[in-house]
């Protein structure tokens, strides 16, 4: 049996996957409470830089990506 047939290790990156997920939505869910996150939001990071993500209700996954570390404000536009 190869490792990657093993439906042990199928869970336990699965396991891994929503958990990295989790942790990423307490982070910005945590760090910014106010902010909704569920349609439109600027995001700014400590270099000056911003971006607005959109369509947040349909799919939140970008945000998945965010370094939120660097992040210093986030709000609904």
């Amino acid at each position: 049996m190869e490792w990657g047939d093993d439906p042990r290790v199928e869970r336990e990156l699965m396991r891994r996957e929503w958990h990295r997920n989790e942790m990423d939505t307490e982070v910005w869910v945590h760090k910014f409470p106010d902010v909704s996150f569920t349609d439109k939001v600027c995001v700014e990071f400590g270099d000056g830089s911003a971006r607005v993500f959109k369509h947040l209700y349909h799919d939140d996954s970008e945000l998945h990506e965010v370094d939120w570390q660097q992040v210093v404000a986030v709000y609904e536009v």
